[in-house]
């Protein structure tokens, strides 16, 4: 065997293997679901005018009590109309509605350790309609999805149209996760403001955060 072809052969080898060695995500691909929802709001009639958000990435979903705790600590999270929920689980989602009297809606876009993994969007408000965005690329590692969850809600001055995003790691790169900030501008163009987006973008890398804010401010956002 001549060196040249030794090298090729190692380089197929390793390309082959590499599949082998990178368990794939179990991906939930329909946008209409799985889906949960629940409905625990012990405030209804707030006034539009007292929107607040508020965006929360509660790792793996595993301490959802001290979670809480900690939104209860602070006036204005215990006192937000919306929180925007993200690598939650059903069951993690539906005790943190229950426990601070929101409704909500939660999808799942993968199973991750072990889990279904995914988005919520709780609400004082009564949440009227919702869906599942499914965002442009697959993690190149594992071929996970990311998504964001639309949820739109009944407030006594009308509709108000929320997203809960999770955006792609740094394993996706900064531009990919621009064009999967862009898929959620482009859905919500269907919708009359007033809107809110929010959640974990995952802006990991320099100047990621600036480019974020400057790609919704170029579309209308503050």
């Amino acid at each position: 065997m001549s060196p040249s072809s030794g090298l090729l052969h190692l380089i197929g080898t390793i390309a082959l293997s590499l599949p082998l060695g990178c368990a794939l995500a179990k991906n939930f691909d329909d946008p209409n679901g799985p889906r949960y929802v629940g409905t625990y709001s012990t405030v209804p009639s707030m006034a539009a005018d007292d929107f607040t958000l508020a965006t929360f990435n509660i790792e793996f979903g595993v301490e959802v009590e001290r979670a809480a705790n900690e939104i209860r600590a602070y006036a204005e999270l215990a006192d937000a109309a919306v929180l925007l929920l993200q690598e939650m689980d059903p069951v993690g989602t539906d005790w943190i509605a229950r426990e601070l009297g929101y409704d909500y809606v939660y999808y799942p876009g993968s199973i991750h350790h072990g889990k279904e993994f995914g988005n919520a969007v709780l609400s004082r408000w009564p949440i009227a309609d919702d869906r599942k965005l499914i965002l442009p690329y697959r993690n190149p590692t594992n071929g996970r999805i990311r998504i964001a969850v639309r949820a739109t809600l009944d407030t006594p001055s009308g509709a108000v149209v929320v997203y809960s995003v999770h955006s792609d790691t740094i394993w996706l790169g900064p531009r990919a996760r621009l064009e999967q900030a862009q898929a959620i501008i482009d859905d919500a163009r269907t919708f009359a403001p007033p809107i809110a987006i929010g959640g974990d973008f995952n802006t990991l890398e320099d100047a990621a955060a600036e480019d974020t804010v400057r790609r919704f401010e170029a579309n209308g956002y503050r």
